[in-house]
């Protein structure tokens, strides 16, 4: 499992917020106020696996304003990877604000325009949360 802290220190730039919660009602609303953002759960696109890693690689890989490089793309897939595989059990759900990859972000569900990040839902209630948020 990944240590929030070197997800943190790998991104160097921006708010990183690294969480996990028991939410037995499956109220998305409810985990996202419980990570500090925003609790409008009808702001959160689903994606499957494939695409959640994407953006998760597309935003530890550059920042959100500027698209300057902050790791190699490799060392991002990797970061994904590992940050996934952690927290993914059979019948987990992904969601997001958006679509980073694409440009495609709903409301950043912050006070900042420029922040996303990756929601997994897992069957047995528990959610895993990696918020990104820069400033220009």
């Amino acid at each position: 499992m990944i240590d929030p802290q070197e997800i943190i220190d790998a991104r160097s730039v921006g708010d990183v917020r690294c969480l996990l919660v028991a939410e037995p009602s499956q109220d998305l609303g409810k985990v996202l106020g419980q990570a500090g953002l925003k609790p409008d759960g009808s702001q959160l696109r689903e994606h499957d696996h494939a695409g959640a890693h994407a953006i998760l690689t597309a935003l530890l890989h550059k920042d959100m304003p500027f698209q300057m490089p902050l790791m190699s793309r490799p060392e991002a897939e990797q970061m994904a990877d590992a940050i996934l595989s952690a927290h993914v059990k059979p019948g987990s759900r992904y969601f997001s604000n958006g679509n980073w990859v694409e440009g495609e972000i709903s409301d950043s569900l912050t006070e900042s325009p420029f922040a996303a990040g990756i929601v997994v839902a897992r069957e047995d209630g528990r959610y895993s949360c990696v918020w990104i948020e820069d400033k220009d």
